[in-house]
């Protein structure tokens, strides 16, 4: 199966990949991490296998789970596009990042430069 983690627990994240992800077997919503208490809720309510939250549960995500996830499902605020985009990009992982992927060419430029050395696929979401 194609595990996907999900960095932040964003409304968006259940209607752009939760849901579709209940018709598709090959799609396994293995891990979620979310910065206050919620993560376990979150997870449960959502199925996922595990879940990371509090200070570091972004990082904790990336460093425990980095053999099992394939995808990261990005749906955090817009100004930490850059920071945890490439550091799951560093960590080996593609990214299905929502929009808008960050606020300057400069950096963009610099995702997707990082997607291509490393060989990963970095998508921009758009589901409207």
């Amino acid at each position: 199966p194609l595990k996907f983690g999900v960095l932040g627990a964003a409304a968006i994240a259940h209607f752009a990949l939760v849901l579709p992800a209940k018709s598709h077997p090959e799609v396994e919503l293995y891990a979620v991490a979310v910065r206050d208490i919620s993560a376990e809720s979150f997870a449960k309510k959502h199925g996922f296998k595990k879940w990371y939250g509090g200070k570091d549960g972004y990082q904790g995500k990336l460093n425990n789970d980095s053999g099992d996830i394939h995808v990261i499902y990005h749906s955090l605020p817009n100004g930490l596009h850059y920071e945890w985009t490439m550091k799951a990009l560093a960590a080996g992982k593609h990214v299905l990042l929502e929009k808008s992927s960050r606020n300057t060419a400069e950096e963009t430029r610099r995702m997707f430069s990082l997607a291509d050395q490393k060989g990963l696929v970095l998508l921009e979401a758009f589901h409207y």
